[in-house]
């Protein structure tokens, strides 16, 4: 079946000017009479019409009640040409309509259906009457107990997308504390972490493209990345372009986010100058100072960032209470565990989490204050060698756990360039190559180098004296290079050595 964007977008323009309709059971939407009010399955129903070009005002046999879908196997197809599936997660992203379902003991009034045609929620309930986002039920609810979809795509015809978008945008900010983000992650907007200072996040490298894919079908209208800013802020900044860099480029739709917060007094004092010189590196790297924002409390803000860039926008924190603050664009009202005062603590797939609301902007224009311009671009031609990089490999190691996930392409190259230039450096110390056990001592030390939290620096030491031990031992043995080795290490690096000295006598 061909299913067109006119056709679609018809049906998004009849649904818009009935919302609000009171609940109906039993009731039928009228042509012409915008207050005529429906229940939840006849919505639908004219949904699916519509969308297949065969409206026929009132109640038809076809997928009239929840009961027409009740007894479809999964897999199976349904009324209008609707596909059963076990769960949410099991309908493409390609589809034109998702639908939720709880079916009751007897149906019925016992019985409830809603869904998303083309991104946009749909519901008529006896207490809310015909609503859309934010109020309508997401189809991932609880209270689902099936779900079907209408297959796409939808056939581009040159009719513009229209896209209902609620007056106040809600979007949610996560890290590797939550599950990766899938398609039944409801809002227009997406914060995501990339790094905490030199630390990765774990979920980036899924995360990002689900956010890039997202943007460029339309899905999302804006999205956010953030870095924890830290003092080693050019470190940082490396780390932030590229996690980006290995995971494709920076989105034209995409901000970048600097979270300044004091981390239980890890970080003191005012940083304003080193905070602004890593903002005016991030705007010249993106090359528009609108889409580089800043989040904190309104504590940290003030202690840590007094002086500011001039226009810089910021996400506030203020669980249980708007805060003021200036340059405000949104607000962070809740941690998921209670604040939210009727808004969602949380949002599919994540659970409860990190939510923001952007109060009085839509997403378009929260996403237009950002710089951004909103609608659906054209995705960017393909690259060949970005497509092999975003796919997964099952690792073929001996030593690899059964059934541990995929590795992403780009992780398994940097880990093999770790681990042949480490080999190489140790079999070049071994044959006493000077550069070789300079950068090993390097590592060791902790100085000019990558190598530095503790617990890197820890393994690196263990590495250097089991080096130097076995050194030792084969010195010992008559073994001239072995021999020059440690003549060497004496020479250039007499506190390493006598740290190994040292070591030994203490049992470590």
């Amino acid at each position: 079946m061909t299913i067109t964007r006119a056709n679609v977008e018809n049906t998004k323009a009849f649904i818009r000017v009935r919302i609000g309709d009171r609940y109906v059971y039993g009731g039928a939407l009228s042509p012409t009479d915008l207050t005529q009010g429906t229940d939840c399955s006849e919505v639908w129903q004219t949904v699916l019409e519509m969308v297949l070009g065969r409206y026929v005002p009132g109640r038809q046999a076809e997928g009239a009640t929840t009961e027409s879908y009740r007894y479809i196997p999964i897999g199976q197809t349904g009324p209008f040409g609707v596909i059963n599936v076990a769960r949410p997660q099991d309908i493409p992203a390609t589809a034109v309509a998702k639908l939720a379902f709880h079916h009751g003991p007897g149906g019925g009034a016992n019985s409830h259906m809603w869904g998303e045609l083309d991104g946009m929620p749909i519901e008529s309930s006896g207490s809310r009457g015909l609503v859309t986002a934010p109020s309508a039920m997401a189809i991932t609810d609880p209270y689902a107990n099936a779900w079907a979809y209408l297959p796409g795509p939808i056939t581009e015809d040159g009719t513009p997308v229209t896209v209902i978008e609620p007056q106040d945008t809600l979007f949610a900010d996560v890290s590797e504390w939550q599950r990766p983000v899938d398609d039944s992650y409801p809002y227009r907007v997406l914060s995501i972490r990339s790094n905490d200072g030199t630390y990765r996040d774990k979920n980036f490298n899924i995360n990002y493209p689900w956010m890039r894919r997202a943007l460029d079908d339309g899905r999302l209208a804006a999205g956010i990345v953030y870095f924890v800013w830290r003092p080693n802020w050019q470190d940082t900044i490396a780390t932030l372009t590229s996690q980006i860099n290995l995971n494709g480029r920076l989105h034209p739709k995409v901000a970048i986010m600097i979270d300044v917060e004091s981390w239980g007094g890890q970080i003191t004092g005012d940083q304003s100058a080193d905070i602004n010189a890593a903002f005016n590196v991030v705007a010249d790297w993106i090359g528009d100072r609108r889409r580089v924002i800043g989040y904190g409390n309104v504590g940290d803000l003030n202690a840590l960032w007094r002086t500011k860039p001039d226009g810089v926008r910021l996400v506030v924190a203020g669980y249980g209470k708007l805060p003021t603050y200036p340059g405000m664009i949104a607000h962070q009202y809740t941690d998921g565990q209670g604040y939210g005062g009727g808004l969602p603590e949380g949002a599919p797939p994540f659970g409860d989490c990190d939510m923001n609301a952007a109060n009085g902007l839509t997403a378009s224009e929260f996403a237009a204050a950002l710089g951004i311009t909103t609608g659906t671009p054209q995705p960017a031609p393909a690259d060949p060698m970005e497509e092999l990089l975003m796919q997964t490999f099952d690792s073929t190691s001996p030593f690899a756990t059964p059934g541990e996930p995929p590795i992403p392409a780009d992780v398994m190259l940097r880990n093999a360039d770790a681990a042949g230039h480490r080999a190489l450096v140790l079999g070049d110390a071994e044959y006493g190559d000077p550069d070789a056990i300079f950068r090993f001592v390097r590592a060791a030390r902790g100085q000019d180098s990558k190598y530095t939290d503790a617990a890197s620096i820890a393994r690196w030491r263990w590495q250097l004296r089991r080096f130097i031990r076995r050194t030792a031992v084969d010195a010992a043995q008559g073994d001239t290079t072995a021999a020059g080795i440690i003549a060497h290490l004496q020479d250039h690096y007499p506190d390493v050595l006598q740290d190994f000295i040292n070591s030994q006598q203490k049992g470590a």
